[in-house]
């Protein structure tokens, strides 16, 4: 498995996609090493999986090095993206937050700064990834300038022997946005069956909060924790929300909050696990879900589930969560209420067990995998 180089220092979605994959790919009986390097010896190796569409530059000269020595290549695409009138909507949230001017004035530094091809190793120094000296970000920008994204992104699907997307809407949008349209497994997202039995009481205990509004994420404009805010501001119900915050939104979200809101910082394991049980509802508006792994952990923990219109939401949750439009206080407000006061959706459960776990996963990666190693080797199980 090959990820961006960050991957474990800048966690995200995909990497706990690729850890819990890997580990239950483990359970089955497959060897599986990860490698953020470049231009890894891949001789011991029967295949190459690789990670996300987006970040694509590392993902490229990942693919190419794996063209290279002659392996076979499964590809999670991870990918998604705002429509056009999408973005429009979410620039103008950003100027109703930041202002207009600043908005603009940071628009052009970041439009100039792309241009300054000098200040690359000051940009490098000064966000600490030369800690990381395979992470280079001088080398993205060559060849963001020499080929570009969407030449990169192009041939890596295209080229890949069959593409791994999380749902059947995020391969619709690569066929819309790429027009590749090529063998596919749809792998879905997965949850630890661990949040099945938590607990609320450790929480309860510790926090002396239970029957409350959780948010799980880091704390951004995508995510949009701020209109949560906003949407509850006069309603008597504590709002929790775990996770990181990046700057300077998470300053935003802290002035605007009232003392019924609370910043606990990143949970995780038990802890969280209780959290998510002693929690009445999970809400995540952000701008698009894939559809959130917060959302399949809080929804087995027993919590009901707000979460955006935008993205695979309504793939995996069906009529069984509230749903809401990110650019709408109202819709927030009222899908939350709403949550509220409905009891949890036992088929939930049940379809999260069945459809979304690590180990159904795994399984269906392992049948991405045979397929590919009986196109190149012959191989059959």
């Amino acid at each position: 498995m090959q990820a961006r180089p960050d991957i474990f220092t800048d966690k995200g979605g995909d990497t706990i996609q690729l850890i819990k994959t890997r580990q239950a790919l483990q359970s089955l009986g497959v060897i599986v090493d990860v490698s953020t390097d470049f231009e890894p010896d891949l001789d011991n190796y029967d295949m190459v999986h690789l990670f996300n569409l987006k970040l694509v530059e590392s993902t490229y000269l990942q693919f190419l090095n794996a063209k290279k020595q002659g392996k076979p290549i499964a590809f999670s695409t991870i990918y998604w993206r705002l429509s056009e009138e999408e973005n429009q909507e979410f620039s103008k949230q950003l100027v109703s937050i930041y202002g207009k001017f600043r908005m603009g004035y940071l628009q052009k530094a970041k439009n100039t700064l792309k241009k300054l091809k000098y200040l690359q190793p000051a940009i490098s120094f000064y966000t600490k990834i030369k800690e990381n000296k395979r992470y280079q970000p001088h080398i993205f920008y060559r060849l963001r300038q020499e080929i570009g994204e969407r030449k990169m992104q192009m041939q890596v699907l295209q080229e890949a022997d069959i593409l791994l997307p999380n749902s059947e809407s995020e391969m619709g949008l690569i066929r819309k946005d790429f027009g590749v349209n090529k063998d596919y497994v749809v792998i879905p997202n997965g949850v630890d069956l661990g949040y099945e039995s938590a607990n609320g009481d450790y929480f309860y205990k510790k926090y002396g909060l239970k029957d409350f509004i959780l948010c799980v994420a880091r704390i951004e404009e995508r995510k949009n924790q701020l209109s949560v805010i906003r949407a509850l501001k006069d309603i008597d119900i504590p709002l929790v929300f775990i996770g990181r915050g990046r700057e300077p939104y998470f300053s935003k979200c802290k002035r605007e909050a009232g003392k019924n809101v609370y910043f606990l910082g990143h949970l995780e394991g038990s802890e969280l696990a209780s959290a998510y049980a002693a929690a009445k509802i999970h809400v995540l508006p952000s701008w698009y879900e894939t559809p959130g792994l917060s959302n399949l952990e809080a929804a087995l923990a027993g919590c009901n589930i707000v979460v955006t219109r935008k993205g695979a939401t309504e793939e995996y949750f069906g009529n069984y969560a509230e749903y809401c439009e990110p650019n709408d206080i109202r819709s927030i407000r009222e899908a939350i209420l709403k949550a509220m006061n409905k009891p949890y959706p036992a088929k939930l459960e049940d379809i999260i067990k069945e459809n979304y776990t690590w180990n159904s996963a795994a399984q269906k990666t392992l049948e991405a995998y045979y397929k590919i190693m009986h196109e190149y080797y012959g191989y059959k199980k």
